[in-house]
């Protein structure tokens, strides 16, 4: 499981200055966003089959209230790179795997290209997939996504490839 420094968030908190190419692409955030794209593990990545190990101790996640949907407040929204769904009021929260705490959902949003060759932010092996969801969330014992920003294990990123 790859573990999110405080430094790999800068996808989600400098807004729509960046870009994946181009004048303020991948090469440019360290410079441009120097507060938290300077990581040495930053988004995105390409996950590489041979470097991957299985892990026997790992648990299965459990997810708590994701088929509950009463009371949840939802905001959609185009934020220049994604569909970003916003959870305004309610609790979607995961926990298990290797995560060591409670995270709670505070967005989910979707990466996808103008053809089936493209579209992921990540790749396995050098190649795309037409699209990845991602669904961020923060640890609770931090109160809310921008208090616990500061700290190494603020966030779990839980990221799926679709086919």
């Amino acid at each position: 499981m790859r573990r999110f420094s405080p430094q790999m968030i800068c996808l989600y908190v400098t807004g729509a200055e960046w870009t994946y190419t181009g004048e303020h692409g991948v090469d440019q955030w360290a410079k441009d966003f120097p507060s938290y794209c300077s990581g040495q593990s930053q988004s995105p990545i390409d996950l590489e089959a041979s470097q991957v190990t299985y892990d026997s101790d790992l648990q299965p996640f459990t997810f708590s209230n994701f088929d509950n949907t009463n009371g949840i407040t939802w905001t959609l929204l185009n934020n220049g790179h994604a569909a970003q769904v916003s959870i305004g009021s309610g609790t979607m929260q995961v926990s298990g795997g290797s995560l060591g705490g409670t995270y709670q959902v505070a967005q989910f949003h979707f990466h996808w290209g103008s053809d089936s060759t493209k579209g992921s932010e990540h790749t396995v092996n050098g190649l795309a997939y037409p699209m990845e969801l991602h669904i961020v969330c923060f640890n609770t014992k931090y109160g809310n996504l921008g208090d616990s920003l500061a700290n190494p294990d603020a966030l779990a990123v839980l990221g799926f490839f679709f086919e």
